[in-house]
């Protein structure tokens, strides 16, 4: 039985901000991987992991000023597409909470490369997403002659 890492009534906010601020980041410039390994080793992920209200409700913005801590300027407009990297800090958040894994572990078995390449799945239902993303954990704890998950 999976442990939700907190109460679902936050996860829409938590899934837009984490989408927005990943569309948000890579529309200035900054390289979605060098991005998505600094959130996952930040106090945000961790936060938001442990379901931290202070970080289920405040704003992609503030997740990215915290991330950065004004090494880099982040400019406060919002102009959002809805494209794949929304998409995949969407569905991660989605996934990060059904699961109660870290964003880390997640990321260890289901890189980042891989979400987006399964933006095809954009239109589908999430729980297809999540099943995918479960068989990616199943798969590769077989690999390490593991079997449970």
């Amino acid at each position: 039985m999976e442990i939700q890492a907190y109460n679902p009534i936050y996860l829409p906010d938590v899934a837009e901000n984490l989408g927005e601020m990943f569309e948000h980041i890579t529309s200035v410039g900054v390289d979605y991987n060098n991005f998505w390994n600094t959130f996952i080793n930040s106090d945000v992920a961790k936060q938001i992991e442990k379901g931290n209200p202070k970080y289920l409700s405040c704003s992609s913005l503030d997740y990215l000023i915290e991330i950065y801590k004004n090494k880099i300027e982040i400019p406060r407009e919002l102009n959002l597409t809805f494209n794949k990297y929304y998409w995949a800090g969407w569905a991660l958040a989605q996934l990060q909470q059904k699961t109660g894994y870290t964003f880390y572990r997640i990321n260890k078995f289901l890189p980042i490369d891989e979400v987006l390449r399964l933006h095809i799945l954009h239109e589908a239902d999430i729980t297809k997403f999540i099943d995918i993303a479960r068989g990616y954990f199943k798969n590769a704890r077989k690999s390490m002659g593991l079997s449970q998950i």
